[in-house]
C-alpha cells in the first residue's frame, strides 16, 4: 500500500510540473502590439531622440527592433504618471544593437495601477555623428524572436 501511495505521489508530481510547463512556455496576449515604424533624424547634438506616444494597455514589456538604424541605441521606456512623463524602464537601461530586437521591462502599467496611459521610447544613438534611427517598436509585446 506504501509503494502504491508513493508510486500515485510520484505520478501527480510530474502531471504537476507537466502542467506547470506548460502554462509557463505560454505567452501572454498583448493588447497593443502591433509594430509602429519610426524613422528619426539623429543631428549628434548630444541629446537623445524619441518615439511618438502610444497607448500602454498592459503589463507586458515593450519591445524593439533595431532593423534599419545607422548605429546602436540605449533604449528607455517612459510613461505617464500622475501627469507627467517619467522614466518607467525596469532596472538598467538595454543596448539595442544595430540588426537585433529586445524586450523593454518597464513599470508604466504598474506605476499608474493597471490604467491606459501614453508611453514612449527614449534612444540614445551610440555614434558620434548624424545618423537616421529607423526601428520597429511596440508598447506591448509578447515574447517572440523573428530570428
Amino acid at each position: 500500500m506504501i509503494k502504491n501511495i508513493a508510486k500515485k505521489g510520484i505520478v501527480v508530481a510530474m502531471m504537476t510540473v507537466i502542467a506547470l510547463d506548460a502554462f509557463g512556455s505560454m505567452g501572454a496576449i498583448a493588447k497593443n502590439a502591433s509594430d509602429t515604424r519610426e524613422k528619426i533624424r539623429y543631428v549628434n547634438d548630444g541629446c537623445e531622440v524619441s518615439t511618438r506616444y502610444r497607448k500602454k494597455e498592459d503589463a507586458s514589456s515593450a519591445y524593439i527592433y533595431n532593423d534599419k538604424s545607422e548605429c546602436d541605441l540605449l533604449t528607455w521606456v517612459y510613461g505617464k504618471v500622475s501627469g507627467r512623463y517619467i522614466d518607467c524602464t525596469y532596472g538598467n537601461n538595454i543596448i539595442c544593437h544595430m540588426g537585433d530586437e529586445e524586450f523593454l521591462p518597464n513599470l508604466v502599467n504598474e506605476r499608474n495601477r493597471g490604467a491606459k496611459t501614453d508611453c514612449f521610447l527614449r534612444l540614445g544613438p551610440l555614434i558620434a555623428k548624424r545618423a537616421w534611427v529607423n526601428i520597429l517598436w511596440s508598447p506591448d509585446s509578447v515574447p517572440y524572436r523573428r530570428k
